[in-house]
């Protein structure tokens, strides 16, 4: 885990918050779920339900409208910018690293620029790895062909009053329930999110009435299991845009795999109508690949997907990639 390759000692601004999270059930079958979710879980990965009284050991404000809650006390909730560029500091130390030992010239660089099309990279990359999140739709050559659906959220930030002397103590955990609450420290939450289906709004800009509609839906809920809520005041409110995929008998599963035969069937009709493109015939087009539809699970299957599409593409073969994962690809 990334965790353990940086050393948090090392890097203190990581904004890693190991408080565990409380899983709390909010109907009978959620009850049934999460019990059987902590009797099937990894020996080495520590689960537990506990009773009412237990939980509210953990958190005193908590309320529970049932005797049963789900504690992770390994679980964490992170700094996504963080987090990410210290994935990126990680990538360049490994690179590093395996230069020093093999005496070779790995190299790991970051490039920001703005592209119109795939086929800016046909003539400059061996291999290019798609994963644009919600925005993988403004690519031409990808419009309307990857089965995901879109969904919007918008998460609030609150901060504690500096009157109040009843902290959010370091020792309790965040809470998720039917909204979840995000500990960031003893005077700083954040509570999410909203749902809004549809939605190809990519601006995390909230309006004033967008941010009224969300706290009138987020408040209430959370208010339900942690009703001191009420003392927090909103400093604002953001929004993101997820991709998701399809649910199947196995759930909504991420997509992978290799889109080269999307890609040249735009090639293909911008040739038809007499588009110019920058790829020529005569070099063999790089292959290209697709990593999307995480939905709210990144942090849980990005580190996997992103071990899988590196063995697929190092290989040149898709046959390596789960066929869970790229089953998907026979309806395109």
């Amino acid at each position: 885990m990334l965790f353990w390759a940086l050393g948090l000692q090392a890097f203190p601004w990581l904004g890693i918050y190991y408080r565990g999270i409380l899983r709390i059930a909010a109907t009978a079958k959620n009850v049934y779920d999460l019990k059987k979710s902590a009797q099937d879980s990894l020996s080495d990965c520590k689960i537990s339900y506990i009773n009412s009284f237990a939980a509210k050991e953990l958190l005193p404000e908590l309320v529970l409208h049932s005797d049963f809650a789900l504690y992770m006390p390994q679980a964490v909730n992170i700094h996504p910018e963080r987090y990410l560029k210290a994935l990126f500091m990680a990538c360049q130390r490994k690179a590093r690293d395996l230069s020093a030992a093999r005496s070779s010239g790995i190299q790991v660089s970051f490039h920001k620029r703005n592209v119109g099309s795939l086929l800016e990279f046909s003539e400059e990359y061996d291999a290019v790895i798609i994963c644009l999140g919600a925005k993988v739709g403004l690519l031409p050559e990808l419009v309307g062909k990857l089965p995901l659906s879109t969904c919007k959220g918008i998460v609030a930030h609150l901060e504690l009053p500096t009157a109040n002397r009843e902290i959010y103590n370091n020792e309790s955990p965040s809470i998720l329930s039917s909204a979840w609450l995000a500990a960031q420290g003893p005077r700083k939450i954040l509570i999410g999110a909203t749902k809004e289906w549809g939605s190809f709004n990519t601006s995390c800009d909230v309006s004033i009435e967008e941010a009224s509609l969300a706290l009138k839906e987020l408040l209430p809920k959370i208010s339900t299991v942690y009703p001191a809520v009420k003392n927090w005041m909103v400093l604002g409110t953001r929004a993101g845009l997820r991709a998701m995929p399809p649910r199947t008998s196995l759930g909504a599963l991420p997509l992978i795999g290799c889109i080269d035969n999307l890609v040249l069937e735009s090639m293909q009709k911008d040739k038809l109508f007499g588009k110019r493109n920058t790829y020529s015939s005569q070099k063999v087009i790089p292959r290209y690949w697709f990593v999307g539809g995480l939905g709210s699970r990144g942090l849980i299957y990005h580190g996997l997907l992103g071990k899988l599409i590196a063995k697929a593409v190092a290989s040149g073969n898709q046959d390596v990639l789960p066929s869970e994962l790229t089953s998907w690809m026979l309806s395109c």
